[in-house]
């Protein structure tokens, strides 16, 4: 029966940690769309004041002149996906733990 305890209180520390996982990725994907709003601003902005040159070199100065706001775009997208992929996981364990708490069940219900 301590077992079974244990067990359950690991499904609701997961189940935790599921809930704190949708926190911090809704949190990303909104760190996402600013990054993207702030990245086609500035690469906005770079192709208004880029009017001089060749285009391969106009697309150089307007890269150039957005780089930062590109890797931070990058990285809040990054950020955003390890978010998604720590809640599938935490999910999928879960998920294995349900399943564990299920043959349990049905071992205890036998063994009546």
């Amino acid at each position: 029966m301590d077992d079974l305890q244990q067990l359950v209180g690991e499904a609701r520390r997961l189940s935790g940690l599921i809930d704190a996982g949708v926190q911090a990725l809704r949190q990303a994907a909104v760190e996402v769309a600013e990054a993207e709003h702030a990245y086609r601003l500035a690469k906005a902005r770079a192709w208004h004041e880029v009017a001089d040159g060749l285009a391969g070199q106009r697309q150089a100065d307007v890269d150039a002149a957005c780089a930062d706001a590109r890797r931070t775009r990058d990285v809040a997208e990054a950020t955003r996906q390890a978010a998604l992929e720590a809640l599938r996981s935490r999910r999928s364990q879960l998920d294995a733990l349900r399943s564990i708490l299920s043959v349990s069940r049905s071992e205890m219900e036998l063994a009546r």
